[in-house]
């Protein structure tokens, strides 16, 4: 009796070990979740749908970052006009584009034109939604002109709510010399976030030449001593034009 009751007990567990081991040959074998049924697709029509979505995904990403960068490579090449249409072609990428990828490249590539067209677009991307592009548009303010870039640099610094774009606002300022990047990162050294404040003294050691380490204080003295040699200047000639 107890005999029977064993053989009949082993033999359905033998058969489900069996399809158990399988089974789980079959899932790890194809090197991800949905194991050679992804690959296949004809075992499994909806991981045949969601490949097929995903290639056509990557299709159009490329062909997009490809026209992207044709129609910079066209700017860069020509003179202020060229760039000017090129930047107006980019902003449809940049500001309008549902990919975030497609936003990013378009805004990394207009800081290769330097035109007012490729400035209008900056400033808009300075304010997408997603951080990542607003930290691309600051890398592409960052290789503009001083003249352009700072004060487009300390906007963002001092508007942006999202600390990784401050924070690369403030580096991108060190990239600058000249007093008005040293008084936008005056700004920095006396900000809340001590975070803001550490990446202002490391610019401004890049920016200055100066090497005052981490004395907040003496950057802060350093700054203002710049700051107002520049006021007493400006002072000085407007009473020579008077």
């Amino acid at each position: 009796m107890v005999s029977g009751i064993n053989r009949t007990v082993r033999f359905p567990i033998w058969r489900l070990y069996l399809v158990v081991t399988i089974l789980g040959g079959a899932i790890f074998s194809g090197g991800c979740a949905e194991g050679p049924l992804w690959r296949t697709g004809h075992y499994a029509p909806w991981a045949r749908k969601k490949w097929e979505q995903e290639e056509a995904f990557a299709d159009t990403l490329f062909k997009k970052k490809r026209v992207i960068s044709e129609i910079a490579s066209r700017g860069e090449a020509g003179g202020l006009k060229e760039k000017n249409a090129a930047a107006e072609e980019l902003a449809e990428y940049a500001l309008k584009d549902p990919i975030i990828l497609v936003r990013i490249q378009a805004v990394r590539q207009l800081g290769n034109l330097n035109c007012p067209s490729s400035h209008d677009v900056l400033r808009q991307a300075g304010r997408d939604p997603e951080p990542q592009v607003r930290m691309t548009a600051v890398d592409s303010w960052r290789r503009m002109p001083t003249e352009i870039a700072v004060p487009a640099l300390h906007q963002i610094l001092n508007s942006d709510n999202n600390i990784d774009v401050r924070l690369a606002a403030t580096k991108g300022l060190g990239d600058h010399s000249g007093s008005a990047a040293i008084g936008a990162l005056r700004v920095a050294l006396s900000d809340s976030d001590p975070a803001i404040r550490k990446r202002g003294m490391q610019a401004m050691a890049r920016s200055s030449g100066e090497k005052y380490g981490d004395d907040l204080k003496a950057w802060r003295l350093y700054a203002d001593q710049i700051l107002g040699n520049r006021e007493q200047l400006a002072e000085e000639n407007g009473a020579m034009r008077r």
